[in-house]
């Protein structure tokens, strides 16, 4: 990471991964995660107006649940004091990460239909064999 003086700005970068690789300026909202944790409720809302971080909060999220997650993008944040915090939840947890900014197409490159990904993902999810799930794509 570079010194604070030499910092760009991350103007519409949404990724915490190329914020924090790249030097860019970041003002530290890594607490969320420990507020989230002591506060957890089964479904959690983020709200905020259009253009306040909420895409780059949702990115540092997956950062550092995801499993594989690499610790360095959080040295020198709030949220790397909480070393008991850090060693239980950080890297742990399979994420699955949607933007709502861009309608998902009928079939992804692979030539997959929409209802099929997301039939492969729920099946993913619960350890299930992929012809384990015959639902309908409206019950997904």
């Amino acid at each position: 990471m570079k010194a604070a003086g030499n910092k760009k700005l991350p103007v519409g970068i949404e990724s915490f991964e190329k914020i924090r690789r790249e030097g860019f300026y970041y003002v530290d909202k890594t607490a969320m995660i420990r507020d989230l944790l002591h506060k957890w409720g089964e479904v959690n809302l983020f709200t905020r107006p259009r253009r306040f971080g909420k895409s780059l909060n949702m990115s540092m999220l997956k950062a550092f649940f995801e499993i594989g997650a690499d610790s360095t993008l959080f040295d020198g944040l709030a949220i790397s004091e909480e070393t008991e915090l850090c060693s239980a939840y950080m890297g742990k947890f399979p994420v699955i990460f949607i933007r709502g900014k861009k309608p998902l197409p009928a079939t992804d490159r692979s030539g997959f239909h929409r209802s099929e990904r997301l039939r492969h993902i729920r099946c993913r999810l619960d350890g299930q064999p992929e012809n384990a799930v015959d639902a309908a794509p409206e019950a997904l």
